[in-house]
């Protein structure tokens, strides 16, 4: 039997048999016409040769009918026979939209048990390998710079300089040559990102004697130098060079600060702490101005409303589409490195002037606790999770090692630390679980801000305690 379409010229034909319930009829379709067209003539020919006794009508009803060969998935009802490349003599089964194929049974055993769930686990890849491979080079780099820097107290020579210096030229090299000649963007980026922990050592080697203040101010400006270059030369990786050249101008200037002056370890990781919030609070404007990304015009007050004068004294046109999508992507990378290095250099400045693992400083603590709360609650403001979680992540961290700091400096609070672990606990569920799923009334959202609010405005006070100012200034 052959089914046709209205058409003026002739069809090619395509000869399949299809198969329904009790029903198997053998037809000659049209080859080139879409099944969406031929799927309500099968089912009507369907019906008139099923048995009624057996066979319901198809026709009736609002079910969708699909085409498909047996044991696969059904095929694209907008494509014609050709295009799934059905040939003739195959056996196609008409069933509901809505049934799925059964899966297919296997004689052998252990291929039943690797079959199950095999679309759902995740599979090792290349994206998998090259992960892994990224991060054995990261830590490996680490390990030779970590071993240089430990010679130092052993062989006092440039050797060891040297070696590190040559070590991250090369690797920058290698990464600039990967970028632009073989247009490798993820290897070039682990190239000279594992340059990074070698330049540190080649520049805190410069300095000599002990390691200290003066090593760790030029090893964060070699560091945070070779960072730029390399970003700069090689064309990727900008946000992780604005997170590190960041992160070593702020470790930079409370080094410099230790050497100038004689201001104990705690009141410079205060300082610390507070020029990390500040510049997290101007992240965004910072991320703006360097990818140069355009603010529309705002019209002064006074001014006059779309006129040509007011286009013509106004700001220049804004970039194409384009120009303005590659300037929001460098804008979000930006700021992406921005949010890493604050969330960095507050943990460290904050566990330094609680003198974590040394003693129990309240004032340090206070501050510490102030940051971690700034910390999670600024990190709930990005909806990028690449820039709520390291916030969210160095906040409580930060809480998480001032507990382990009193467990380890005050045995004899044992019980309180586990009964405000438990707290802990509750409040991390609480958080991760409930909270996302509940929606929370304009009252408790004020709530939260104010509480916010609060955190940020008790930063400076304390911040100021720290580092001894009221001290100094009740001695005046």
């Amino acid at each position: 039997m052959a089914i046709g379409v209205d058409s003026g010229e002739r069809t090619d034909l395509c000869r399949v048999t299809i198969l329904a319930d009790h029903v198997q009829v053998d037809l000659a379709l049209p080859a080139s016409a879409p099944l969406a067209l031929l799927i309500p003539e099968v089912v009507s020919v369907l019906d008139a040769h099923g048995d009624p006794s057996t066979v319901r009508s198809r026709a009736a009803g609002p079910t969708e009918w699909t085409l498909g060969r047996l044991g696969r998935s059904a095929l694209d009802p907008t494509g014609s026979l050709s295009d799934h490349r059905v040939r003739d003599g195959e056996l196609l089964l008409l069933q509901a939209a809505d049934r799925s194929a059964p899966a297919p049974l296997f004689d052998d055993l252990m291929h039943n048990v690797a079959a199950v769930e095999a679309d759902t686990f995740r599979r090792w890849t290349p994206a998998s390998a090259r992960i892994a491979g990224s991060a054995a080079a990261g830590a490996l780099m680490l390990v030779g710079a970590l071993a240089v820097l430990l010679a130092r107290r052993q062989d006092s020579g440039p050797t060891g300089m040297i070696a590190a210096l040559v070590v991250a030229v090369l690797l920058v090299a290698a990464g600039i040559v990967v970028a632009r000649v073989y247009h490798d963007r993820a290897s070039a980026l682990t190239l000279w990102a594992a340059a990074l922990a070698p330049a540190f050592a080649a520049g805190a080697l410069v300095v000599p004697g002990e390691p200290g203040a003066p090593a760790l101010l030029l090893g964060t400006v070699t560091c945070g130098a070779f960072a730029v270059l390399a970003a700069r030369m090689s064309g990727v990786g900008i946000g992780v060079a604005v997170a590190v050249s960041t992160t070593a101008v702020v470790a930079a200037g409370a080094a410099g600060i230790s050497v100038l002056t004689d201001l104990p370890d705690q009141a410079i990781g205060a300082i610390v702490t507070a020029t990390a919030l500040v510049l997290l609070a101007c992240a965004p404007r910072i991320a703006m101005l360097l990818a140069k990304l355009p603010l529309p015009p705002v019209p002064s007050p006074g001014s006059p409303l779309d006129t040509e004068e007011a286009a013509e004294e106004g700001d220049a046109p804004l970039p194409s589409f384009a120009g303005l999508e590659e300037k929001a992507g460098r804008a979000r990378g930006h700021l992406t490195g921005l949010v890493c290095s604050t969330a960095v250099t507050t943990a460290a400045g904050a566990l330094i002037a609680a003198d974590a693992f040394r003693a129990v400083d309240w004032p340090g603590f206070a501050l510490a606790a102030v940051a971690a709360l700034v910390l999670t609650f600024r990190g709930r403001t990005y909806a990028s999770l690449s820039q709520a979680a390291p916030l969210i992540g160095s906040g409580s961290l930060i809480l998480i090692l001032l507990l382990a700091s009193v467990a380890v400096t005050e045995p004899g609070w044992a019980p309180a630390i586990l009964v405000l672990a438990t707290l802990g606990v509750g409040v991390a569920l609480t958080l991760g679980v409930v909270a996302p799923r509940h929606e929370f009334s304009p009252v408790q959202r004020r709530a939260s801000e104010l509480i916010d609010y609060a955190a940020i405005a008790s930063v400076l006070p304390l911040t100021c305690w720290v580092a001894g100012l009221f001290a100094a200034m009740r001695g005046l």
